[in-house]
């Protein structure tokens, strides 16, 4: 369904790249989570991936889809694509 690209962040949990939709050239953001506890962390990101689909509110992105790798230990999660920055350094700049 989608064509993951370059990079364009990094965290603790995993990372964040670019994703083109295959079937209308939409980009998007793929966050790719590496799974390293096992099955106890597994159903609390299901349980938690649930409760951010559900979200819907002008000022969070929204959560598209999310997707367990074939050996099951990366989840991907797409996502709306911001463009805008990082939100710390947005932060930064209004608070001074």
């Amino acid at each position: 369904m989608y064509v993951v690209g370059d990079q364009i962040g990094s965290g603790n949990f995993g990372t964040v790249s670019k994703a083109t939709r295959k079937r209308s050239g939409e980009e998007f953001a793929v966050k790719i989570l590496s799974l390293k506890h096992g099955p106890t962390e597994k159903a609390h990101l299901v349980a938690e991936v649930e409760g951010i689909k559900a979200l819907d509110h002008p000022h969070v992105l929204k959560t598209l889809g999310a997707y367990w790798s074939v050996c099951g230990s990366e989840l991907y999660l797409v996502q709306q694509l911001a463009t805008g920055g990082e939100l710390f350094d947005w932060i930064k700049k209004r608070h001074r």
